[in-house]
């Protein structure tokens, strides 16, 4: 009889479905994109539909952080606020040591760009900047982003990170290339993008952004006017800038990315990517 039972127990145990480990990096903000500190795994709620994680461990990612600005080229008179925000942006970055910075103006169309220190490239960033109104429309958002994930694909060991700052207004939307997707997922890419949503009579907005969004998670904003994009780009970058790795597991299936919260922190901005297997 035990020996029957013990045959029982070591079936039911077997049959069981194996717990799968994810892990997934987080960046929590409030207000002006202040860094909430102090979080544990008992602060993050995970869940995947309908389908509820258990989140067994998070803790602030020490990885320094690589970052590829994209703007769009535009006109002259919208290009001085454009200016102002990249200015801002390339403050904010400059205040985290370590912090490497690539930039994708206008006049870089859609190569892959150069990584360097924040801080050792300020003459050589404030120099582009400071010609950025004279620079012509880019390439299509989907051209800077894989430029973007070939130059981060580079930098190992590091925190990856794209801030696109978006006036263009293109009239045709262009299709997706088939591997960008996965490509900035290899990457470990999290995106921050803002689109300034007026635009001129009879045009409408490119909605490639939001579509490559909804697909590997981020942040995705539009922005009224281009007078409010330095406030709105500051406080991206600032709540891109610190993260936590969050890890979680299950014997559900899961797909697609995951809802994350933060409890008791209902206003709390939470950024994600698509989750990854660990």
């Amino acid at each position: 009889m035990r020996l029957s039972l013990l045959v029982v127990c070591a079936w039911a145990v077997w049959s069981l479905p194996p717990v799968q480990t994810y892990g997934v990096t987080v960046s929590v903000s409030e207000g002006r994109g202040a860094a909430v500190s102090g979080l544990g795994a008992a602060d993050f709620l995970v869940r995947f539909g309908e389908v509820a994680v258990t989140v067994t461990e998070a803790a602030p990612d020490p990885r320094p952080v690589s970052v590829v600005v994209i703007a769009d080229g535009m006109e002259a008179e919208e290009a001085l606020h454009a200016r102002a925000a990249l200015s801002a942006v390339l403050r904010r970055l400059r205040q985290v040591p370590g912090t490497r910075v690539g930039l994708m103006l206008g006049e870089g169309g859609a190569r892959a760009p150069e990584l360097r220190d924040a801080q050792e490239a300020t003459t050589e960033h404030n120099r582009r900047v400071s010609r950025f109104f004279r620079a012509e429309i880019t390439a299509p958002p989907q051209d800077t982003l894989a430029g973007a994930a070939e130059a981060l694909m580079r930098e190992e060991g590091r925190r990856r990170v794209v801030l696109v700052l978006s006036v263009n207004r293109r009239m045709d939307r262009v299709p997706i290339p088939e591997g960008l997707i996965p490509a900035l997922r290899r990457a470990d890419i999290m995106l921050g993008a803002l689109e300034v949503s007026a635009g001129a009579q009879g045009q409408r907005l490119d909605a490639a952004l939001q579509l490559i969004h909804s697909t590997i998670g981020g942040r995705f904003e539009r922005v009224p006017d281009i007078t409010a994009l330095e406030s709105s780009a500051t406080r991206l970058v600032s709540s891109l800038m610190s993260a936590y790795l969050v890890t979680f597991t299950t014997t559900e299936p899961i797909s697609g990315a995951p809802d994350i919260r933060i409890a008791n922190r209902p206003r709390a901005t939470v950024i994600a990517p698509a989750w990854a297997l660990r």
